[in-house]
Parts: structure tokens; sequence; C-alpha cells
């Protein structure tokens, strides 16, 4: 799936929007317009009119603001640490700005020094301004990933793409001219110079369906001659405060006034030089899905600029900061949402880990815990032969002990537990030994555990029982050879019955 940025560019006179898309590295732009604002400036409606024009529905938007909206400031601090800058830059701009600091959004962009002083480019935006821009926005369904100024992102794209030479770019529109000097591929200074006065009571330039008109050539001479003048003391200013070489090597040339020819040619001859007419679509080499007869350099290299600011990882100036911050939701990208399936992916492989060593850890446990089991159940029962499940064994053992525990009546009216006692001492012969190790007496049974000399001592002692009234059945239920020679284990089982 391709991957779509809108690049929106807010200027004074009017909105421009390009969508670029971006599909195995090649890039392309999907979609273009413009919108004329109102003398009152842009609205939700003329956004709303900008959006229909592109077909956007939404996605990753990057909106430049002009620099009618900052305050711009070079200023210059002994030490280059980013947390120090930070503390201190409030404190630099607190004369220097009309609006109190706390009431404004701070961005700054390091543009050199050595190794304990800090060059540095400083951008100030109201909060107040930033906030009634986002909620029209918002209000058009678009909340941009970035808010950036829209002359940075076009001289960073512009510079990017020449050569290690001193860069003048003039971006001319209809009510201001923004400039921008760079030096070693990057942008050093930036400056909006507003036109003549005559520019706004007798307007030399009209536009008319996105092109361009001189109605006035001697007016509009006069107006270029007065922003050359402007130009040179923003370069003079430069030069003192930073100092070096600030003479252009190249002076490039943007904006809605250059569909005009005769702009083009006035300002180089105003200037001096050669001018060349920048459009960033060609140098770049992008194509356009609507034809390259149609686009529009002066109306649309801001917003394409802005796009490609867009497929780059970071900004270095972005206003969406603090408050202003974006809240981003779980699945707002696809990049969110592979992020979102590896970090599930990540969890559920843990998870099942967690789970292998645990089933490990209780299965060692159960093993252990089996092998005390079976080795108590042994020394508590040793004449046990089988052993299946030692717990449910040893639970049926100990039930089997302790209920004629529970039941047995001590006394009767008739004294029966020693009328039983008696009988089986009376029965069993002198001659036989016997040691009885366990007797127990209940209301239904006798159990007789020993042991004596042969096999048929435990004969003798059944067949002298069986004569007894008092027992209806009386059984042999184990006679076995002990550990000892002659020795022999054996329990009987007496049925209470009859006289008893």
């Amino acid at each position: 799936m391709a991957q779509k940025i809108l690049g929106l560019d807010i200027s004074d006179e009017l909105l421009a929007g390009v969508v670029l898309g971006q599909e195995r590295g090649e890039r392309r732009i999907l979609a273009r317009g413009v919108v004329m604002a109102g003398e009152a400036g842009w609205s939700g409606e003329d956004l709303a009119r900008l959006l229909e024009q592109l077909g956007w529905q939404g996605g990753f938007c990057i909106c430049g603001l002009p620099l009618a909206d900052l305050s711009l400031r070079n200023l210059a601090l002994p030490f280059k640490d980013r947390r120090r800058i930070g503390q201190v830059l409030p404190f630099e701009l607190e004369d220097q700005l009309v609006v109190p600091v706390e009431k404004q959004v701070v961005e700054y962009l390091r543009i050199g020094g050595n190794g304990t002083r800090s060059n540095l480019l400083v951008f100030c935006l109201e909060k107040d301004l930033l906030g009634r821009r986002l909620e029209l926005l918002a209000a058009a369904g678009i909340d941009p990933q970035r808010v950036v100024p829209a002359m940075l992102a076009l001289a960073e794209q512009a510079a990017g793409r020449e050569s290690r030479e001193n860069l003048l770019l003039l971006h001319a529109g209809l009510h201001s001219l923004s400039m921008a000097f760079c030096q070693a591929d990057r942008p050093v200074f930036l400056r909006r110079l507003p036109y003549p006065e005559q520019m706004f009571t007798m307007p030399p330039f009209v536009l008319r369906e996105q092109k361009v008109g001189i109605t006035d050539h001697r007016r509009a001479a006069r107006c270029i001659r007065a922003i050359r003048r402007d130009v040179e003391r923003s370069l003079d200013y430069y030069r003192m405060e930073v100092g070096g070489d600030v003479e252009p090597d190249r002076v490039l040339l943007s904006g809605v006034l250059t569909d005009a020819p005769e702009v083009v040619r006035l300002v180089g001859e105003t200037l001096g030089r050669e001018v060349t007419l920048l459009d960033l679509r060609r140098t770049i080499g992008i194509a356009d899905r609507d034809g390259e007869e149609h686009w529009q350099a002066g109306l649309f290299d801001r917003a394409l600029a802005l796009a490609l600011a867009g497929l780059e990882r970071s900004a270095t100036v972005d206003f969406r900061q603090g408050e202003f911050g974006r809240r981003h939701g779980l699945f707002a990208s696809r990049r969110h949402i592979v992020a979102g399936l590896v970090m599930a992916g990540l969890l559920t492989a843990g998870w099942l880990g967690w789970l292998w060593v645990d089933y490990r850890s209780l299965e060692a446990r159960y093993q252990e815990l089996d092998g005390r089991m079976r080795t108590l159940y042994r020394q508590t029962f040793p004449d046990a032969t089988r052993i299946i499940d030692p717990l449910a064994q040893m639970k049926a053992n100990l039930r089997q002990l302790q209920a004629p525990r529970v039941s047995l009546p001590l006394f009767t009216g008739r004294k029966r537990v020693l009328e039983i006692l008696a009988d089986i001492s009376a029965r069993i012969p002198a001659s036989v030994t016997i040691h009885v190790s366990r007797l127990v007496i209940d209301d239904a049974s006798v159990q007789i555990k020993g042991t004596t000399d042969t096999f048929n001592n435990v004969d003798t002692i059944k067949n002298r029982l069986v004569a007894s009234p008092l027992y209806r059945e009386v059984k042999i239920v184990s006679a076995t050879a002990g550990k000892k020679k002659g020795e022999i284990r054996f329990e009987i089982r007496l049925q209470l019955g009859g006289a008893s």
C-alpha cells in the first residue's frame, strides 16, 4: 500500500496542498489544489474546498505556517548543550518579544558555532494563534502530525539539492517576500519582508484563476527595487550578527509571482545577477499524475517541500509540542499498526515462554511431591505391595482405620467389648505363641493383626474362633512371611452376629 502524505501550505493570500505518494521508493504527486483566501484570511470553508479538490480522506499531514505568524531571531549562546539552551533561551528572548515568552511556543535550529558557542535560528509562535489554527484544521478533519514554518521546509529542500554554496532563496507572494539565506546546505537566516505600501494601495500585480498579471510595469519595478534594499539590509544584519561571507553565490526565486516572466526579469535586473527559477518537482524528478504541463511551481513548491519533509523521520523544527502535542492513537498509522502487531507478538511469545517455564517448574514440583508421598506411604503402610495413587490410597486407609473409633461404644448394657475380648482370649490355646499388634472392635466386626510362629497357628486361631457363637463369619484376610525368620504376619477379620 502506497504511503500518502499531505503537504498543506498556509500563506498570506492562499491555501495550497499537494498529496505525495510513495511506494517501493518511487514518489509521485497524486493530487494538488489551491484556494484563494479572503480579505480576512483563510477560513474553514476555504480549507474544506481545498480538501475537496484534493480528494483527501485523512492520513499523514504536514502543515506549514507563513513567516507572518512567527517571530524570528538569530541568537548566539556560549554553550551548545541542548538542556542549557532550553533553560536560557526564554530569558534571552524576554526583552525581544512583544508577547511574553511564556505565551509562545519557542523552537530553534542550531545553525553553527564552534566547540563552546552555538548560533541559533529561533522561531516563536503565539500559543493563542497556534490554538486557533489547530481548531480550524480539526473542524475540517485534519490533525497534522507536524506544524512547521513553510519557508524553512522549502529552504531545506532547496539547499539540500544544491552544492555547498551560499544560496539566497526568495519566495515572492502577493503580499510579502520571504527570504532564506543558506550556507553549507542548510538555512541559517529567514525573514519576511512586507511589500511597500504602494503594493496595497495601487497593487501592480493581480492573480486571476491562478495566473499572475502585471497591471502597471513602472510601479512593479519600483516595488521590486524597494524589496532589493530590504534584502540587502537583512543580509547586512546577518553579517554583523554572525560574521563571515554572506554574499550569495546563487539566487533562487519561487512563489506565486514567478508565474509572470516580467517579474523574474525585473528581480534579476534589480539584483544585478542571474536569477534561477526554483522548480522543486523537476529538480528532484517527481512525476505528476495529472501531467507536467499543469504543474505550477510557484503555487505548489512549498506544499511539495512540506510533503517531502513528511517522509523524513523527524523534523528540525516542530510546533506540536507540550500542550499542543498530538494525541497518538494506538492504530493512528500503518507504522503504529505494525508496531502494535510486533509488540503483541512479542508479548504472546513471552507469555507462552513463561507458561512453558511454569509448566516445567510445576512438573518438577509434582514429581518431587509424588516421590515424597510414595516414601511416606511405604513408611506408614509397610505391607503395601502396589502403589498407584499414594494420596488416594492413604486417604482410604486412614478412613478405614479411623471409622471404627468414631462409632465404637465403649460400654453397652451387657459390657459387649469385654465379652468379645474374653471370648477371643479363652479360645486361643496357650500353646500358640501370638503377638497382637492391632485389635479393632466396632459394631459389626473385629479386626486382629499380629504375628505368630507358623502358618498352622493362624489356621488354629481361625478354627477356634469359628466355633464361637459370637461370630457369624471368621476370615483370614492375609498371612505372609515377615522379614524375620519364623515370623508370620497375619490379619483375621470377625463378623459379629449370632449371640453377640
